[in-house]
């Protein structure tokens, strides 16, 4: 019908060569504008899992409509009105049927032919230009004045000439034409030239070769390669990839005498298929010299002084040494081993001054308190903490001893009374006061304490202070100053308490933390930042402003001990899967570098106060001694790292080797403990 339409419009056209004469008819629909869809030309499919269709004017919803039509409906309405129903189209956006007029069906025609929508238009696609350059034009285009920049030549212009004239004065640009290559007039008929296989970067990589029998694999092999009954037995026990072999040596009398080899067809398609997923690449071999990949370190006797030998044996304990502890002066060392007892030695000779029984349990830790006024000697055993008056020296550093621990008794009976309760209860003991049955403590006239074996006879402890705690005390350490100490005790909760010795008072500053057991505590040298040391993470914080400052992430399995730098800023890490972490605080809260040399899990990481040493011991009983600068003014340096020495001494006991190691205050030398019930002095 399209098609007759326009053939007689056509032939209208032809005859009148008159504009299309329709008649005009609208549809009997309008436009309800207010209704109208305005989403604007989108795909309608957007609106397909909604009730609406788009919104109107006032931004309201039209919803969609429910009236459907069936083929019935839409034939009976074609015989009714078929000249209006070939017309008729569906707007979708607005949901309503359209009929076309006839000036709509001839629009569509002349655009069909390529003409304008509408002849009655006076539009000219051709008219003339308007030309401005005439003179006698009174005004130009615009009437805006002209810039300054139209007068003056443009620099811009002159930049690129000038960059230009530059490159051809110096050759970058060549004026001349390039000669054109001439092809070879003869070329290689039956093989590539191996340019042009360089040029298409085909490589061919060779399989690896097979390796070369051995005399196992001969038909009459020697009597030391057969296997005997137990062998045979141990090698069928195996698994297929843990044999050496996959073959069991047999003897024949001569060549036609072997039989055929049954896993032939198998290991042939095992190695093409190997071959077949295995990727292969070629890597050119480079020439470089090893020695220039290593650090350029200085030379150890630069370096000098650091523990070397072994000096002093410290002999006497039954069981493991589990930690130790040199006092701030130098002159005492004091060891705490699994046998119960507790022992003081003089460093520079190894004798024994004082031993001093827990009555048999297991001491845990020791630590003196850093104070050189005084011989507090803090002892973990089982849930208790005592702070003993070790008394060796002289009588006034007996009284200033005695001083410091009864310094805080008359505000912890103030307290006491107030009804104040603290996370662990402090208790006096006094001379001939308090009684503990297990052992006893007897002196020499040469001032060498014996030990009595007898569990009847009564143990006389020193004077000091007993801390009570509500589950077992693994270690403890002291601040700087010598009146805060801190101890970590296994348990769900409150697995730090912080003790103040000049006022017999305890506190709890964690109930409880969301990363795991606490391992270790260690004190900052001089601000108020404390360290706590998880089984995966370590947490700095701020006891001033308490608050968590950090959180470092060492990347191991289980953290053992830890070690602050005497300047603050660097941090020494131990984990039993056989790592040593130095971490920058200020840096990172990542490891500046993590370090493997140890073969068994390390025990304990330790800084000398004074000289740029540090020092891990481990199970594999060795002691690492390295040099460690560090640059606190100068931010641009890393640590300086260097190995120095591996002590070695102990002997494994259960797989245990190395317990504790601790530097003396003074000097460059080094204390170790370990499981053989020893304590060594390197010097």
């Amino acid at each position: 019908q399209v098609k007759g339409v326009e053939e007689k419009e056509k032939d209208e056209d032809e005859e009148t060569g008159a504009s299309l004469a329709f008649e005009e008819d609208t549809s009997d629909e309008e436009v309800d504008l207010d209704n109208m869809n305005t989403v604007g030309d989108i795909p309608m499919e957007w609106y397909r899992d909604y009730d609406h269709i788009g919104y109107n004017l006032k931004g309201e919803k039209i919803l969609k409509s429910q009236e459907t039509r069936d083929a019935l409906e839409k034939f009976l309405e074609r015989e009714e009105n078929p000249s209006a129903f070939w017309r008729t189209v569906t707007d979708h956006k607005n949901q309503r049927e359209v009929v076309l007029s006839r000036k709509d069906m001839g629009m569509l025609l002349r655009m069909g032919r390529g003409k304008y929508p509408s002849k009655e238009s006076e539009f000219d696609p051709y008219f003339d230009t308007i030309e401005t350059a005439e003179r006698n034009v009174i005004h130009p285009v615009t009437n805006a004045i002209p810039a300054k920049r139209s007068f003056l030549p443009s620099k811009w212009e002159a930049k690129r000439v000038a960059y230009l004239t530059k490159a051809i004065r110096k050759g970058w640009i060549s004026l001349e034409e390039k000669p054109k290559e001439e092809e070879p007039t003869a070329y290689m008929l039956w093989k590539e030239d191996e340019t042009t296989v360089r040029k298409r970067k085909v490589q061919h990589i060779p399989a690896p070769k097979l390796s070369l029998p051995t005399h196992s694999e001969s038909y009459n092999p020697p009597e030391e390669y057969l296997l005997d009954k137990s062998e045979k037995r141990e090698l069928q026990q195996l698994d297929p990839q843990d044999r050496p072999f996959n073959y069991t040596p047999q003897k024949s009398t001569s060549l036609r005498a072997v039989p055929s080899y049954r896993r032939l067809m198998r290991e042939s398609f095992e190695r093409c298929l190997d071959l077949y997923m295995c990727p292969r690449s070629i890597k050119l071999r480079q020439n470089v010299d090893p020695e220039s990949l290593l650090p350029k370190l200085p030379p150890k006797s630069q370096l000098r002084p650091f523990p070397t030998s072994l000096a002093v044996r410290y002999e006497g304990h039954r069981s493991f040494v589990r930690s130790l502890s040199a006092h701030p002066s130098g002159q005492w060392l004091a060891t705490g081993s699994d046998d119960g007892t507790v022992r003081v030695w003089e460093v520079r000779s190894g004798r024994c001054m004082k031993v001093y029984h827990v009555g048999g349990k297991r001491v845990e830790a020791v630590a003196f308190c850093p104070l050189p006024s005084c011989t507090i000697l803090a002892v973990a055993v089982d849930k208790e903490l005592r702070l003993l008056n070790v008394a060796v020296g002289s009588s006034t550093l007996k009284q200033q001893t005695h001083a410091t621990l009864i310094a805080g008794e008359l505000a912890a009976k103030e307290r006491l009374e107030s009804g104040q309760k603290g996370a662990a209860v402090w208790e006096i003991l006094r001379k001939r006061e308090i009684l503990l049955a297990g052992a006893t403590e007897s002196v020499t006239p040469e001032g060498e304490a014996q030990i009595d074996d007898d569990p009847k006879v009564p143990l006389r402890l020193p004077e000091g202070l007993t801390i009570h705690h509500k589950g077992p005390v693994k270690s403890v350490v002291w601040h700087r100053k010598g009146d805060y100490f801190a101890v970590v005790i296994e348990g769900e909760s409150h697995q730090v308490v912080v003790h103040r010795l000049s006022l017999q008072k305890s506190q709890s500053p964690f109930k409880r933390l969301k990363s795991g057991k606490v391992q270790a505590v260690c004190f900052h040298p001089s601000e108020p930042i404390f360290f706590v040391a998880t089984q995966r993470f370590v947490r700095v914080y701020n006891l001033a402003k308490r608050e968590l400052v950090k959180k470092l992430n060492p990347n191991v399995k289980w953290i053992s001990s830890i070690a602050v730098h005497p300047q603050g800023d660097n941090l020494l890490l131990g984990s039993y899967d056989k790592r040593v972490i130095w971490f920058d605080v200020d840096l990172s809260s990542k490891p500046y570098q993590t370090m493997r040399y140890h073969a068994a899990a390390v025990r304990s990481v330790a800084f000398h106060p004074k000289y740029p040493l540090w020092a891990s011991c481990s199970d594999d009983c060795k002691t690492h001694v390295f040099h460690g600068t560090v640059y606190p003014d100068d931010y641009t340096k890393n640590p300086l790292l260097v190995p120095l020495k591996i002590l070695s001494g102990h002997t494994a006991k259960s797989d245990i080797g190395v317990l504790s190691t601790s530097f003396h205050p003074q000097e460059p030398w080094l204390f170790t403990a370990g499981a053989d019930g020893n304590a060594y002095l390197y010097i």
